[in-house]
């Protein structure tokens, strides 16, 4: 019973942890002008790349010992082991003004690339989450008839 509290405790913990977790800190965008090369149409170009750090949380397939509700049996559970990463993403953006972008011109294209990751910090605690009940055990091979483990051998 003592076993159960403590794996129901653990997943509570996690499940909280999931909750609050859910963070990102962005930085200011760090932009790059260029002004339009001579002979050129005008364009100016600029490049905005933003970065932001946001947890992950990352799930590994698993199992654990527990305790066969209050029986006492020892049996195993499935889950999955939960780890939380703090990954660093990238976003670029790139306008194209038809004149200086400081006159208050309004971009004649805009484009955003996807978030890439650029850098990933692995989390140093797993709290595992249960995703099914506790087994038993595989019965001793004295008491298993013909490796079935749900039929008892008769004496």
């Amino acid at each position: 019973m003592r076993r159960f509290v403590m794996v129901l405790s653990a997943a509570l913990v996690a499940a909280i942890t999931a909750f609050s977790s859910v963070s990102a800190f962005a930085q200011e965008p760090v932009c790059t002008e260029e002004p339009p090369e001579e002979g050129g149409m005008g364009q100016w170009t600029v490049t905005c790349v933003e970065t932001e750090v946001v947890n992950e949380e990352v799930k590994t397939p698993s199992t654990e010992d527990c305790e066969v509700r209050s029986s006492g049996r020892p049996g195993t559970q499935e889950g999955d082991l939960v780890r939380t990463d703090q990954v660093t993403l990238e976003t670029t953006t790139t306008s194209i003004y038809q004149g200086n972008p400081a006159g208050g011109e309004e971009p004649i294209s805009v484009t955003e690339s996807d978030p890439v990751e650029v850098d990933r910090v692995e989390g140093t605690e797993t709290t595992f989450e249960p995703t099914g009940p506790c087994h038993p055990n595989a019965w001793p091979s004295s008491l298993v008839k013909d490796e079935s483990e749900t039929s008892f051998k008769r004496s």
